[in-house]
């Protein structure tokens, strides 16, 4: 769409379409718990919350906050910098969902 003369609906793309995915699936699947246990006290489902769970999160929220921030900062114009930014973001959550997951920094 950028190539086309719409960069700023490739960038709504690329934060609309996860958030998209993501309000959906967690939409229906509560939808359909909640059809299917009721709704009413003593009815709820657990959700278990871990730290690697919290770090996936932390780390989504990060890139795209930052995302958010730097693209209009930069008049939507990016260059080679910031793909390297983003290859670094990404390396530095890879390392830190390891790290999680084989237990350095403890548990919830």
């Amino acid at each position: 769409m950028a190539r086309q003369g719409f960069p700023r609906m490739g960038v709504s793309a690329c934060f609309g379409g996860p958030l998209f995915n993501m309000l959906m699936g967690i939409g229906i699947s509560c939808t359909i718990a909640t059809i299917r246990n009721g709704i009413g006290p003593g009815k709820d489902f657990p959700l278990k919350r871990t730290l690697l769970q919290s770090v996936l999160a932390g780390g989504l929220a990060f890139s795209l906050l930052s995302s958010l921030i730097l693209i209009p900062a930069m008049k939507f114009k990016v260059g080679r910098w910031y793909g390297i930014y983003l290859i670094a973001v990404y390396f530095v959550f890879l390392g830190l969902a390891i790290a999680t997951e084989f237990g350095a920094f403890g548990t919830i």
